[in-house]
């Protein structure tokens, strides 16, 4: 029964989670516009903000231009559904289920950001540098000098690597992974950082050789979020 109450809670918050990553970095805030067809630009009627239930109803097209809607809106719904879902699982009915949720929608919203805008907030990796800490705190998972030493190996690895491949990474990457690498300690981010570049490089095969659509960038930030919540919910 809970089960499903926090997987439809996630599939509500992976809707709102996707419109605030969308707004933020154009500081389009909910009380000065509603949700529109990204298309015609029609506000939207309340049964259409309904998660996958109005995709699937549509079928998956705006109901007032008849144009395709993406489907990364159904689709991260259903993930995020499935994350708070896992997460309850994991933690169960306990203070480390309300940090591993607030953990889990952060990371939700910088993959949107970075999906849409190629940009990592400051302000949402400075929260949830906040809510490491101070859930570190709480659990004490792993010591101040593990965490320490490595917060500055990432910074040392990572900077050099941006700098030698000439801005192949973003700063918003290196401030991520140094947030992640505080909180996971030093073999857990190690762990991350081969399956999010494992990731990282499925997507570019999956896009260049089986869809045949090629990409010149690819957007990081979304690797390092998947490869996070693997690892703290099934690591």
């Amino acid at each position: 029964m809970f089960l499903f109450v926090y997987f439809m809670l996630g599939l509500f918050m992976g809707s709102f989670l996707h419109v605030v990553g969308y707004r933020l970095p154009t500081k389009t805030y909910f009380a000065s516009a509603r949700s529109v067809c990204p298309t015609c630009k029609e506000p939207l009627k309340w049964y259409a903000l309904i998660p996958v239930v109005s995709y699937i109803f549509q079928r998956g097209k705006c109901l007032a231009c008849k144009e395709h809607i993406s489907m990364i809106y159904p689709f991260s719904e259903i993930c995020c559904g499935l994350l708070f879902s896992m997460a309850y699982i994991h933690f169960g009915s306990s203070m480390h289920l309300f940090f591993g949720l607030i953990f889990i929608s952060i990371l939700f919203i910088l993959t949107i950001c970075d999906i849409y805008y190629y940009l990592l907030p400051n302000m949402l990796v400075f929260i949830l540098a906040l809510i490491v800490i101070l859930w570190n705190c709480y659990a004490q998972i792993i010591t101040f000098q593990e965490s320490f030493y490595t917060l500055v190996f990432s910074f040392v690895l990572i900077g050099a690597l941006i700098y030698w491949t000439k801005g192949g990474m973003g700063i918003g990457d290196l401030k991520l992974l140094m947030v992640l690498a505080y909180f996971f300690g030093f073999y857990t981010y190690l762990q991350l950082l081969l399956c999010a570049s494992l990731l990282a490089v499925l997507y570019f095969l999956v896009q260049n050789y089986l869809l045949k659509k090629p990409v010149d960038y690819i957007f990081f930030g979304p690797f390092i979020a998947i490869a996070a919540c693997l690892l703290l919910l099934v690591g």
